[in-house]
């Protein structure tokens, strides 16, 4: 498997977390989803149109490969639902992410633990108070 291929099923715009999860399990390699317009025919797979175009023209709208790189070399961690790292209490509920990044250490599976989890453009009151939220 190709980390980067899931890097860049998370990073699809217009479809939905819980679709992106949907889709992914009912493939086994995310090639294949990288690859849909070829694969679709082979695929048992309940997958719009309008999916396939959304993920199909996400293809090239990024060097996926080279910016994956880019998270590893600035130490920032990746990992998806479909892998054994993905937090399995988290994974559980309802609208989990598809993907988590973090920098630093995961914590312990059982240990208690708090996230912060925002929109990666927030606004400056958003971000003034998540601060603050985090120094407490």
């Amino acid at each position: 498997m190709e980390k980067w291929q899931e890097y860049w099923i998370a990073c699809i715009e217009g479809i939905s977390c819980r679709r992106k999860w949907e889709i992914r399990c009912g493939i086994d390699t995310p090639e294949e989803l990288y690859y849909i317009e070829e694969t679709r025919k082979n695929l048992k797979l309940d997958i719009t149109d309008e999916e396939v175009r959304i993920i199909a023209g996400s293809r090239k709208t990024r060097n996926w490969k080279e910016e994956y790189k880019h998270l590893q070399e600035k130490e920032i961690h990746f990992v998806c639902r479909s892998e054994a790292e993905y937090p399995k209490k988290l994974s559980e509920i309802a609208g989990a992410p598809y993907a988590l990044y973090w920098i630093g250490k995961m914590p312990v599976a059982d240990a208690f633990s708090v996230a912060i989890v925002g929109a990666r453009r927030c606004t400056s009151y958003g971000e003034k108070m998540t601060l603050e939220f985090a120094e407490t």
